[in-house]
């Protein structure tokens, strides 16, 4: 490129003097100075070999902003579509991660997050936009490649954890051969003996064959009842339409804005029809995942307090068993509630349900923050506090202490330390709480005989009339 005979810009294009034999479209920027303006400006290019690419594409003129609005003009679109799929496919990976854990969906989903990012990945690879943001070549050209090479190996994934099949290892083992082929080729391009443009029409005849393939097998699969593979026969429908689309228009001379587009469009409705059938079976499993939570949790929390009952208090100390947890500092306090029966006797059950539930109110914003906490019996509530230190323990017993303080109820308590009390295991653990509680029990009706009714503000205090 030269002004007014001085030269200002070369680029040698030979394939053979290149580091790594690529072969594409380049975007070149060169700046034109101010002092420039009104000189001859003059392109020249030299065909010197048969490898040369002996044509340009149009020449803009224009600031940095033109050249840019220029470029989104050709083929902006494609760019746009790809950001977007790779955006979509890793919210798709998060969701699946984070609300769907495991299983077949999830499987399918990841499946369909990947296979919208090998798309996305490809789409951007190809755009001559991405090189106003990443300028090396090769790197697009691996990025695509890889995209492409890995494209059939999301799709059988999709396909073999959504649908039943026939022969789904067979598949599995023979889509191997891209991601192997990916490498072998590469290693070769890298040896300069290749390049991805060399076995470009090969390996993509030998996609198109697998294609036809998998989506021969799920047709099978649809035709024997398998009426959940319907959308994705519809969804690579459209794709397969479109990319035949888009080959016939690449025939025409001359190649505009609309040549781009069919792809663009296949892509959108292939994602768009698999995602409302992810989407719809994704509602489904909450829903269902949903009722099987809530019924569990009917089964383990008690209906009148709204704290865990007997059964989940038991595997709790079940879990710690088996966790070693009686090896550290583990805390246990045994609640009674005393009188209940005259309660329920001289007022009614409505006025002794009334009392339990607010003591587990109570229980609840006094330890609920750090601790578990169960009715385990008509009138019997635990609490089990995992790493629980002396410290806790005492601050445990004293606020205890006050909150129940002119209270119209009251309550007998037993604690168990697990570091102080060095039981054998949980359920020693367990039973030492239970016992002090009992003797708590009993002096708190001993001192109401004699019209005193102090509760101890230490459970050494009861360990004391033992």
């Amino acid at each position: 490129m030269f002004v007014d005979d001085r030269l200002i810009y070369s680029y040698d294009g030979n394939i053979d003097n290149r580091r790594i034999s690529i072969i594409g479209l380049i975007n070149h920027f060169v700046r034109l100075e101010e002092e420039d303006e009104g000189k001859v400006l003059s392109i020249e290019m030299i065909g010197n070999l048969p490898k040369s690419s002996g044509q340009f594409h149009d020449v803009y003129f224009g600031n940095r902003t033109a050249q840019i609005r220029q470029l989104f003009g050709y083929d902006g679109i494609s760019f746009i579509i790809g950001i977007f799929l790779i955006i979509i496919s890793l919210i798709t990976a998060l969701i699946a991660s984070r609300s769907l854990r495991n299983g077949r969906l999830y499987h399918s989903t990841l499946a369909l997050g990947a296979i919208e990012l090998c798309v996305g990945l490809w789409a951007c690879g190809g755009s001559m936009s991405t090189q106003l943001f990443i300028r090396n070549q090769l790197f697009l050209v691996v990025l695509a490649m890889t995209a492409l090479y890995m494209l059939p190996v999301c799709v059988t994934w999709f396909v073999i954890s959504m649908y039943s099949i026939p022969k789904p290892r067979c598949f599995m083992i023979a889509v191997l051969f891209f991601p192997i082929a990916f490498v072998v080729v590469s290693a070769l391009q890298l040896l300069g003996m290749i390049t991805y443009i060399t076995v470009a029409t090969p390996v993509g005849i030998l996609l198109f064959i697998y294609m036809l393939t998998l989506i021969g097998a799920v047709m099978y699969a649809y035709r024997r009842g398998e009426k959940n593979a319907k959308p994705f026969l519809i969804a690579t429908g459209f794709l397969l339409a479109s990319i035949v689309g888009e080959l016939t228009l690449l025939i025409l001379p001359h190649r505009t804005f609309i040549n781009i587009q069919p792809f663009n469009i296949g892509v959108l409705i292939f994602g768009s029809i698999l995602y409302s059938q992810i989407l719809a079976l994704g509602v489904n499993y909450l829903e269902e995942r949903g009722r099987k939570e809530y019924l569990q949790s009917l089964a383990y929390t008690d209906a009148l307090t709204g704290l865990g009952n007997r059964r989940a208090f038991d595997e709790e100390l079940i879990r710690l068993a088996k966790s070693g947890s009686d090896q550290k500092d583990l805390g246990v306090v045994m609640f009674d509630v005393n009188n209940l029966k005259q309660i329920n006797d001289d007022f009614g059950h409505a006025e002794g349900d009334l009392v339990l539930k607010q003591i587990g109110e109570l229980l609840s914003s006094l330890y609920g923050a750090f601790a578990k906490l169960y009715r385990i019996g008509g009138d019997e509530f635990a609490l089990v506090c995992e790493q629980c230190s002396q410290k806790k323990m005492a601050e445990i017993k004293r606020s205890f202490s006050e909150a129940t303080t002119g209270k119209p109820f009251t309550l007998a308590f037993g604690s168990a330390l697990s570091s102080m009390d060095s039981p054998d295991s949980i359920d020693v653990l367990f039973k030492i709480a239970d016992r002090r509680m009992y003797q708590h029990k009993k002096m708190m009706k001993y001192d109401s005989h004699h019209k005193s009714s102090p509760i101890p503000s230490s459970i050494d205090m009861v360990e004391g009339t033992r």
